[in-house]
């Protein structure tokens, strides 16, 4: 697996993880030898479930990007101060979590909206 070598970069300033079909959870401290670690994105892991354990060792960390991973229960559990997440991503400045909606759900909000822009001109 291309994650459990990723501790050994040492001097990496920007990390993008993208279409991950396979991983659960990261390698337990694959990102703590990452200490002058600026940038993380991760996209399209589509089994992923909780954050890596260890960002909340990565001082360094200005900006965390996650886009398009469902199975990541991130809502409350980032909650400021109460989230049991929080003190993973507490120190980092800019943290930035997309969830892609499923296209039917999309779908039928396009429908929807459609219908009352329609009903609106009737009026």
């Amino acid at each position: 697996m291309v994650l459990n070598s990723i501790s050994n970069l040492n001097s990496l300033t920007s990390l993008a993880i993208d279409r991950d079909k396979e991983t659960v959870c990261f390698p337990k401290e694959f990102l703590r030898n990452l200490t002058v670690l600026e940038s993380l994105s991760i996209k399209n892991c589509l089994e992923l479930e909780v954050l890596p354990e260890d960002l909340a060792s990565l001082v360094t960390l200005k900006s965390l990007k996650i886009q398009n991973c469902p199975k990541l229960k991130v809502g409350r559990r980032r909650e400021k101060g109460k989230g049991e997440d929080w003190y993973k991503i507490a120190h980092i400045p800019h943290v930035s979590i997309i969830e892609v909606l499923p296209c039917s759900w999309v779908m039928m909000v396009a429908a929807s909206i459609e219908v009352a822009v329609a009903s609106a001109e009737v009026i």
